[in-house]
């Protein structure tokens, strides 16, 4: 099941139709700061609204993304109308408009935004380029923390001389290694590849994703060493084997639990964010016990 419903910003729910409607909060005060909730008629315009209630409708076949949430979240997510902040939704939005602006940049023999089905999940990729013996590109938007972290950037003190006083004066610099790149993205990229060359038969020689910094250009993403406003980061293959035996356990695993409409175990701790998603992110949370248990 699709969210039928926005969070609103004093904390209500509203049905989505009934919001495109008509705001619920026009002429209403947040009795916290004395200011109106919606100033200007609505917490955001009802273009943005209608582009965010916008959702791909099950098929019976997981998708790539599907398969990399925990399962039971999926699990709940399909089964459960629930609501969200459509504020949330945001940079998902931003990138999705910029995906479809980079299609008009597109060769004639690059392939962009097509859904293929291996039999396992469907997913679409971003972007394919037979240049280089065949690259994929992925589009994410980042924070700098997330970008430095995947960059490995570290900050050092270098010691440059010495005021008048005496005292030493130093000089921060960033040094890169060590990086980090996400799990899931690695396993997305990955799961595309392994379709491209299965479906589309097609090379696949390198995987790389452009990650557009989310505040690029400010002083707390230079302060972290994140001086582009993006950078593109070359993802590591993994094994075909090793994709194909958890793309499998993991499509299976949600599959089964909807036709026995069982619902799955907890979401693993990596898939939970160590239950920082739970708490924060999860849409679903109400319907789980695990989440309930820990309160």
């Amino acid at each position: 099941m699709p969210y039928d419903s926005y969070k609103c910003p004093d904390g209500g729910v509203i049905k989505i139709e009934d919001c495109l409607k008509e705001c619920r909060l026009v002429g209403k005060i947040n009795p916290v700061n004395g200011m109106p909730y919606v100033p200007c008629g609505r917490c955001l315009s009802a273009p943005t609204l209608r582009k965010v209630a916008e959702q791909r409708e099950w098929n019976g076949k997981p998708s790539t993304t599907q398969c990399l949430r925990g399962t039971r979240e999926a699990y709940l997510m399909l089964t459960h109308n629930y609501a969200i902040d459509p504020k949330s939704m945001m940079f998902a939005l931003l990138g999705t408009q910029t995906h479809a602006n980079l299609e008009h940049g597109m060769k004639d023999d690059d392939l962009g935004e097509e859904r293929l089905d291996d039999g396992v999940s469907t997913g679409a990729f971003d972007f394919y380029s037979p240049e280089n013996g065949g690259t994929l590109f992925d589009y994410k938007t980042y924070s700098s923390y997330v970008v430095a972290k995947y960059l490995g950037i570290k900050s050092h003190k270098v010691l440059v001389g010495h005021y008048k006083n005496g005292k030493p004066r130093y000089r921060t610099v960033y040094t890169h290694g060590n990086a980090k790149l996400d799990f899931d993205l690695a396993v997305q990229l990955n799961d595309y590849r392994m379709k491209i060359e299965k479906c589309l038969k097609l090379p696949v020689s390198h995987m790389v994703c452009e990650m557009i910094v989310r505040d690029g250009g400010t002083y707390m993403a230079t302060s972290r060493g994140v001086t582009e406003r993006a950078y593109l980061i070359e993802v590591g293959k993994i094994s075909d084997r090793w994709m194909e035996h958890y793309m499998k356990k993991k499509a299976g695993d949600l599959t089964k639990a909807l036709d026995n409409k069982v619902v799955p175990p907890p979401c693993r701790s990596h898939e939970c964010w160590g239950g920082m998603k739970c708490e924060k992110f999860c849409p679903v949370n109400k319907w789980c016990d695990a989440y309930k248990g820990g309160k």
